[in-house]
């Protein structure tokens, strides 16, 4: 049985592509060729932050993480499944090369487009795709900007989308 983790990640018929908002043709995917080596905890930090993970009990800054060990647990397994299947990846749970690089890529176009729309001062940087403190107030402000809820600072799909609607817009606001 699939868990419900799965089956709010997954992509459904009536939801947009993922190539909507990673697209080949966005300034900023192709940044970078190398792969940050990220540490566990940011890679979870990323998972959880574009939310394909949900916030456990006890983790008061999420959807930041402190937990660097194996990426071995079924939270995280399902995370990695969930980002693979979204973005279209080889789906195994390991968070491989691919996947890494994806993640990469997904975070300098959030942030790039929270960069633009939100004309961030200083910008955040496209070198180093985290999921930080600056990015989830970014996010959040935005949220609350448009109206999206929750304003938790976490990049989900509705809020991703609006953004990448808003930073493709010829009038900015």
């Amino acid at each position: 049985m699939l868990t419900p983790l799965i089956l709010f990640a997954l992509p459904q018929l009536s939801q947009p592509s993922p190539h909507i908002y990673i697209s080949q043709a966005h300034p900023v995917a192709e940044a970078s060729v190398l792969t940050p080596n990220y540490t566990h905890a940011q890679l979870r930090s990323i998972l959880n932050g574009l939310d394909f993970s949900s916030p456990p009990e006890d983790e008061a800054s999420f959807p930041l993480t402190q937990y660097d060990g194996a990426m071995i647990d079924w939270v995280t397994i399902d995370a990695v499944k969930a980002f693979q299947t979204y973005f279209q990846l080889e789906v195994d749970g390991i968070a491989g090369s691919q996947t890494k690089a994806m993640a990469a890529k997904a975070m300098r176009i959030l942030q790039a487009d929270l960069n633009l729309v939100m004309k961030l001062n200083p910008p955040l940087s496209a070198d180093q795709p985290f999921f930080d403190l600056r990015t989830i107030e970014a996010v959040r402000t935005f949220q609350r900007s448009y109206g999206l809820s929750p304003a938790n600072g976490v990049a989900n799909l509705p809020t991703r989308l609006k953004l990448r609607q808003m930073a493709q817009s010829p009038t900015l606001p």
